[in-house]
């Protein structure tokens, strides 16, 4: 589903663990593969493609739902490594999320996010996102993270998709 060149993106390996261990049962929706997946050294760099395919995978077999469910669990398991950092609140949640894309994914081209407005005034964020990988599962990790470090509730909206024809993905977040 991907419209970018992957062909110089890595992923680290920690990316196809995590959502190996966001799922329910990995090895029965995805067979034979599993078994590649759940052997990945998590600090080892793997092609983008490898990744893009897994997510397309899971979307075409459990759905837009079951992936942004994923996308939460993953969030769950990065909350200790979140208050490691000392991340107590939605908005410092927000400006880390540009880190741990960065961390996790290498090579030129590979995209990225960026806050367009951040008001914790108002408890509003726009984010844009034009990186390769399911804007689905990452809406997923958004709410979750947000919703960590508010009492309110979480309303992760994306107004523009690359999925529908846009140049970028925009993500109106309120908490």
């Amino acid at each position: 589903m991907s419209r970018y060149d992957v062909s110089g993106i890595k992923v680290r390996g920690l990316n196809f663990l995590s959502i190996l261990d966001a799922m329910q049962n990995p090895a029965l929706t995805l067979g034979e593969k599993y078994k590649q997946y759940k052997n990945v050294d998590p600090e080892a760099l793997y092609p983008a493609s490898e990744f893009i395919a897994l997510t397309d995978e899971l979307e075409k077999k459990l759905g837009l739902i079951h992936l942004r469910k994923i996308g939460e669990k993953i969030a769950e398991m990065l909350k200790p490594q979140l208050e490691e950092k000392n991340i107590k609140d939605a908005e410092s949640f927000l400006k880390s999320f540009v880190d741990l894309y960065n961390f996790s994914v290498i090579g030129e081209n590979k995209g990225g996010w960026e806050i367009i407005s951040l008001d914790p005034a108002k408890k509003t964020a726009i984010l844009k996102k034009d990186t390769p990988f399911n804007c689905i599962l990452e809406e997923g990790i958004l709410k979750r993270g947000v919703k960590f470090f508010s009492k309110d509730i979480v309303v992760v909206k994306q107004t523009k998709c690359v999925r529908k024809g846009d140049e970028y993905c925009t993500y109106e977040v309120s908490w």
